[in-house]
């Protein structure tokens, strides 16, 4: 066996590493929301921090002049607000609640 090919590397090896930062488009993906959506919620969290009030988006962090958002806050954030089974607290009631108990299985 000839020098190269004993050290070719293995494809099993590599292990796809997970950003532990990511800019704006990078959150906006990750939330599956428009940038410009992401841009605004920021931009009105900044004012309620101005004001004194809880931000109601993902903490945010200004490197120099990039704003970038941490993948563990983001994970974290969407565990608290996400909805399961896309309930919302506005809107019709589910079809459930509609009907009543007493015609529930």
């Amino acid at each position: 066996m000839s020098e190269k090919q004993k050290r070719k590397p293995k494809v099993s090896n590599v292990v796809p590493l997970q950003p532990s930062w990511v800019d704006t488009p990078g959150c906006a993906a990750l939330r599956n929301l428009s940038t410009s959506y992401v841009i605004q919620e920021r931009q009105s969290d900044a004012a309620r921090i101005h004001l004194g009030y809880e931000p109601l988006g993902p903490r945010w962090h200004r490197v120099g002049s990039q704003i970038l958002y941490r993948v563990s806050d983001i994970d974290a954030w969407l565990k608290i607000h996400a909805e399961p089974f896309g309930k919302t607290a506005r809107g019709r009631k589910p079809i459930a609640e509609q009907r009543g108990a007493e015609s529930a299985p």
